[in-house]
């Protein structure tokens, strides 16, 4: 399974939202899924998180870093 993680700024304002690619015999489906780990997120890391599935397969990603983007809208 994969995933990639983006933080948008918008002035001094940042989300973070989670996609992921789960795999097949992951537990939970679509909501109950992204709830689940989004639950798992917020509780280990004190924030509220966006998570989405991915709707087509994410890039598989030789460096680990780069599974992590940052984007700024003015």
């Amino acid at each position: 399974a994969e995933f990639r993680a983006t933080v948008s700024s918008t002035g001094a304002l940042r989300s973070l939202t989670v996609e992921i690619e789960p795999i097949p015999a992951a537990a939970g489906t679509g909501p109950a899924l992204t709830s689940q780990v989004s639950a798992a997120l917020h509780e280990g890391l004190g924030l509220a998180v966006t998570v989405t599935l991915a709707s087509q397969p994410l890039p598989r990603f030789e460096m680990k870093a780069r599974r992590f983007l940052h984007t700024v809208e003015p």
